[in-house]
């Protein structure tokens, strides 16, 4: 993200933290800030489970839903590294965001099956959180 994307992001996210809400603009807006470039880093992704987090257990919207699933998948299943694979440290990660921003809403239960889902090796500590609550 550019300066300037990442600023419109974080507004995005402190007004959730304001009103506990996401409007769909809002939601357009930062799905065009993640796009820009082409590439979700973990610093995006983090931004993304906070805001999740914000918005809590009982937030349901599907246009977020799909760009929380869609931005998280592209982060760990797509990369350069473990295509297709969810690592040791990419496990790791994302066992470590659960623990700090996990809230059990409807974005989160769909990253997880999809994730579960798509990939053909999970290891790390995410692995381990699945065997855990499997």
């Amino acid at each position: 993200m550019t300066d300037q994307t990442n600023s419109a992001a974080h507004d995005i996210l402190e007004s959730a933290q304001n009103t506990g809400d996401l409007t769909p603009q809002a939601i357009e807006t930062l799905q065009a800030c993640i796009n820009r470039d082409w590439i979700i880093d973990e610093v995006e992704a983090e931004l993304l489970f906070k805001l999740n987090h914000t918005l809590g257990a009982a937030y349901e919207q599907k246009l977020w839903t799909n760009l929380f699933v869609e931005s998280l998948t592209k982060l760990v299943l797509l990369d350069m590294e473990t295509p297709g694979e969810i690592g040791i440290q990419e496990g790791n990660w994302l066992d470590r965001m659960l623990d700090l921003y996990a809230v059990g809403n409807t974005a989160q239960s769909e990253m997880l099956k999809k994730l579960s889902k798509d990939a053909t090796t999970i290891e790390g500590g995410f692995a381990d959180r699945l065997r855990r609550e499997a």
